[in-house]
């Protein structure tokens, strides 16, 4: 996996599934795919298995429904309480 390197994608790399490259440089785009395009089979499939460890732990739907429940049980439980706008 090759991606931008922007808000949320670094774990990409602490995983080791990935590179991230500089928005709009080309150069790093081509640096990160020529490695995985270097890169031995056995890294390849090392990366790959990460990977789906990864997505098993991360993208479940036991665990999508848990972050979404801790997420929104934290934004009711620090919600402001704004006066109603009357006439609206």
């Amino acid at each position: 996996v090759v991606a931008w390197q922007v808000e949320d994608t670094e774990f990409l790399e602490e995983e080791g599934i990935g590179n991230l490259a500089t928005p709009g440089d080309v150069t790093s785009v081509t640096k990160s795919l020529k490695g995985w395009l270097d890169a031995s089979e056995e890294a390849r499939t090392e990366a790959s298995q990460r990977a789906r460890i990864h997505a098993e732990r991360r993208l479940s739907a036991q665990e999508v429904v848990d972050a979404r429940l801790r997420f929104w049980t934290h934004a009711l439980a620090h919600q402001a309480l704004t006066p109603a706008i009357p006439g609206a």
